[in-house]
């Protein structure tokens, strides 16, 4: 029975395997143009609002030199642009380690005033959020109830696990060596 349900299974392995490749090929098959599309040139524009139907489009259109003329002047548009902004990271580099380091240190001892009359007025913002005395009050009765219980359950986490742990063995005062050589 066993081997019945092996064979089986690779029965339906095989299948799906061959379907998979059965389907495959069928996408790929897609006629090519027999003759070129009658302008020789390669610049081609595209289109002002670019989405995935109108370039899917165009490139149905074009024939194969004028797709391939296409991506190159694409590629090189990227090129440019990716050389500009390495350029623009390594100025941003050069700022970073020449005027933002020293703004990076200055900033902060500017804004030292500030911290003190935020500190007060971020304590006065809790101190109303939770409710004034009472809401205070409250949260450190929840804060004892919470270590309370906290407390209680190692406690009785310590005496269950109590049998567990292992007493270090109690050391001889004297031992059998010191006996015999009077050390």
């Amino acid at each position: 029975m066993h081997n019945v349900f092996n064979w089986l299974r690779q029965a339906a392995y095989l299948l799906i395997l061959s379907l998979g490749f059965a389907a495959a090929p069928a996408g790929a098959q897609v006629g090519l143009p027999t003759s070129t599309s009658g302008s020789d040139d390669p610049s081609v524009t595209l289109p002002d609002p670019l989405t995935p139907d109108a370039a899917n489009a165009l490139i149905s259109r074009l024939s194969d030199t004028e797709v391939r003329a296409l991506l190159l002047d694409q590629l090189n548009t990227q090129a440019v642009a990716q050389d500009t902004s390495a350029s623009e990271a390594e100025s941003e580099f050069l700022y970073h380690a020449t005027a933002g380091a020293w703004s990076s240190v200055t900033v902060p001892i500017e804004r030292l005033s500030n911290l003190f009359s935020g500190q007060a007025r971020a304590f006065t913002n809790f101190f109303d959020k939770i409710g004034g005395w009472s809401g205070l009050l409250s949260l450190l009765g929840y804060m004892i109830v919470t270590f309370g219980i906290a407390a209680v359950a190692e406690m009785i986490f310590r005496r269950l696990t109590s049998g567990w742990r292992i007493l270090p063995l109690p050391t001889l005062k004297t031992s059998t060596c010191a006996k015999r050589c009077n050390c």
